[in-house]
């Protein structure tokens, strides 16, 4: 891999533009990703390309020399578009061999791999090199197009928003995985993507951008925020809970297990948190039909009054899109807004398994 872009300095900041990944020795387009700002990759040298590298990307590009093109160091963002492209995430032992090159544009320009700091300076920022939309969309030609700002782009003030969608309207044409509706999409970052490949989510949409086919036959596949639809019938939850309460998995030392059932069936999986708290997640089928966190005991009139590190935990469950803490409870998500894939017991006992690794992998 070989990574050469635009490269310009003003009042203290860094622009990058304009990147490309170039894959074996060919020239010629393979795709293009937009995500939210550059990150990490520095130039190589201070000194531009010059010469026939020049020569080669500006007829890559048809327009004419500059001197501002840099050859950069590959940042890990850069390997997991190479692995969306060629497939790798759908099928590790078949991707494809990719010889040529995937154009790495952005919604604004700034140069940080901060993101929040990247955000704050570019509210008043006025370079003219801060965007170049106008120009960038030229640049996808009749290639797939991943999209992957994440939910900055959708929810990072009135301009991002703006801008990322005049380029989602001009690419959702001939990108049969996007959804038609802008706010129905996910726009998953390659970051998010490198690590929760597997979820049947991520799985389905980055098979269907490799075969250029759609993953929305109709509205029922995802929710307006993107939350999977999912029909489970109460049959179904009840068997479900009654496999995890007689699973093996939770009756080592240091988790114990109650099992009640009152009409509907709820089951309580006790165990350690940081220091020397005690921890209840609990699976319920009764009212919302959903999964909770608190503490396994109450404490007065609030219920996790005794948590050391409740704070801790709370945040935890915002990052894993719980709702916010309500007395007597840390968080709570409902069964049907988790990442299922299909509406067998056995799938959703397997992704109710991952939402709890998840918590307890977190502390």
């Amino acid at each position: 891999m070989r990574v050469f872009a635009r490269y310009f300095s003003e009042d203290n900041f860094n622009f990058r533009r304009t990147t490309l990944i170039q894959l074996g020795n060919s020239w010629d387009l393979i795709g293009s990703a937009v995500l939210i700002n550059p990150g990490s990759a520095a130039p190589i040298t201070e000194e531009p390309i010059k010469g026939s590298k020049l020569s080669e990307i500006c007829s890559f590009l048809g327009t004419g020399y500059t001197n501002d093109w840099y050859e950069f160091r590959p940042d890990p963002t850069m390997g997991w578009i190479t692995k969306i492209f060629d497939g790798y995430y759908v099928k590790a032992d078949s991707q494809k061999k990719l010889n040529g090159v995937i154009q790495l544009l952005n919604l604004f320009n700034l140069r940080n791999q901060h993101l929040g700091e990247a955000l704050n300076s570019f509210q008043n920022m006025q370079s003219k090199h801060l965007f170049s939309l106008e120009e960038d969309v030229q640049l996808f030609r009749d290639k797939p197009v991943y999209l992957g700002w994440g939910s900055a782009g959708k929810s990072s003030g009135v301009e991002l928003r703006d801008k990322a969608s005049r380029i989602f309207d001009y690419v959702k044409k001939n990108n049969a995985y996007l959804h038609d509706e802008f706010d129905k999409n996910p726009f998953y970052h390659p970051r998010y993507l490198n690590v929760q490949h597997k979820r049947p989510r991520s799985k389905a949409l980055l098979s269907n951008f490799v075969e250029n086919t759609s993953i929305y036959t109709s509205d029922q596949f995802f929710g307006a925020d993107g939350a999977r639809c999912t029909s489970i019938t109460k049959e179904t939850l009840a068997e479900v809970i009654e496999v995890i309460g007689r699973s093996s998995r939770f009756t080592g030392n240091n988790s114990t297990l109650r099992l009640s059932e009152k009409g509907d069936k709820t089951v309580r999986i006790h165990f350690e948190g940081r220091g020397d708290d005690k921890l209840e997640f609990i699976i319920t089928s009764s009212g919302g039909r959903y999964i909770g966190l608190r503490s396994a005991s109450k404490a007065g009139g609030d219920w996790n009054n005794s948590l050391a590190f409740r704070r801790d935990y709370e945040q935890l469950l915002q990052k894993l899109k719980f709702s916010p803490p309500k007395n007597p409870w840390l968080g709570t998500k409902k069964i049907a807004d988790i990442d299922l894939g299909k509406t067998d017991a056995e799938s959703i006992v397997e992704a109710i398994f991952k939402e709890l690794d998840s918590l307890i992998g977190g502390f």
